[in-house]
């Protein structure tokens, strides 16, 4: 009986531990993308609004107002209106990567645009999930809210676990 007793306790104890562990929140690192200074080049390999259409970018990284790395990427057109999740919207997919001082978070994940549109819908956010990362990120997971400002700054969000 003492032994079982003893048992049902450090079961008790052991999953209070895991479950502390799971409770703690993601470490979250904020961003800001400056639109000036950026590049946005449509390729020609597809038609403007075709599907597969594709956007190749970079945008210089801001952390509490000062330079921090640089983000680069692709956006793909492939969902076309009256399809999916978001019937009102064009369906592209963002393959991006922050390039930050300590090393690199790759972010992969669809963004809703309206049709034709050259950038997010203002003050609406969109989550991408965080695929990888090098440097301090290698092991990352999480995710990253982006929402375009009235400023036409993108505020980044990076929330992540290691």
């Amino acid at each position: 009986m003492k032994k079982k007793i003893v048992a049902v306790v450090a079961a008790a104890v052991l999953s209070a531990v895991v479950l502390t562990g799971c409770a703690q929140g993601p470490e979250i690192l904020l961003l800001t993308q400056n639109t000036e200074g950026s590049k946005l080049v449509s390729l020609e390999s597809h038609a403007e609004g075709d599907l597969g259409h594709e956007y190749v970018f970079e945008s210089p990284l801001l952390k509490d107002g000062e330079p921090y790395g640089e983000m680069f990427g692709t956006m793909t057109k492939v969902g076309e209106l009256g399809h999916g999740t978001h019937p009102d919207s064009e369906d592209r997919l963002l393959n991006a990567v922050f390039d930050l001082p300590d090393g690199e978070i790759v972010v992969l994940g669809l963004s809703f645009y309206a049709p034709a549109a050259a950038a997010l819908t203002k003050q609406e956010p969109v989550a991408r999930a965080i695929v990888g990362g090098t440097g301090v990120y290698a092991g990352i997971r999480g995710e990253v809210i982006t929402i375009h400002n009235d400023d036409d700054t993108y505020t980044q969000e990076i929330r992540y676990w290691k």
